[in-house]
């Protein structure tokens, strides 16, 4: 328990919009030398690249964020679906309502994408922080860290010019699609 405590003890804070000082798998080398096997396991699950299946084997921390994290995108779908009057039910995964209609609202009226994704980051970020309740040298915290370790890093990855490329070479192709469609339907 000593090691856990000075692992958590001797990494950088973490602040949303900054970029973390250490990386997320120099993050995993650190943390694989102090835990055991069963719980350096566990750490390496809680993935932001790859969410769970099922939640039948997680514990509370986890499932708890990933339900919350399917009960966002269930409301962003159900928003974005019902503004394009599409069905979605193919959409939705089976998730318990999390209270997330609002915050879901709030992403949804937002037209830059690179400020919806920094939106729901924080959404996130700030829920991993909020679950820490004052517990700050324990095995979930060290998962927290881990996550928003993966928030930031994902964070720092988003290029303005990038991501406004893809989306303009995006839109184009459904403009062609739309226009397709209704010079075979004239």
């Amino acid at each position: 328990m000593t090691s856990l405590y000075y692992l958590i003890a001797s990494l950088p804070a973490l602040l949303f919009d900054k970029e973390p000082a250490i990386n997320y798998q120099k993050f995993l080398y650190y943390a694989e030398a102090v835990l055991t096997e069963d719980y350096f396991a566990r750490l390496k699950a809680f993935n932001l690249q790859e969410p769970p299946l099922s939640m039948v084997n997680l514990k509370e921390l986890e499932k708890n964020y990933w339900q919350w994290d399917i009960s966002l995108k269930n409301d962003l779908v159900e928003l974005r679906a019902e503004a394009r009057g599409i069905d979605i039910n193919k959409y939705k995964r089976p998730s318990p309502d999390m209270g997330t209609k609002n915050l879901a609202l709030t992403a949804f009226r937002e037209s830059n994408p690179l400020k919806v994704e920094r939106q729901l980051d924080i959404m996130r970020f700030n829920l991993l922080e909020d679950s820490k309740n004052g517990d700050y040298f324990s095995f979930n915290s060290l998962l927290i860290y881990g996550m928003q370790l993966q928030i930031l890093e994902r964070r720092m990855g988003f290029k303005a010019d990038v991501g406004r490329k893809r989306y303009d070479e995006e839109y184009e192709s459904i403009l062609k699609d739309v226009k397709e469609v209704l010079a075979e339907n004239i």
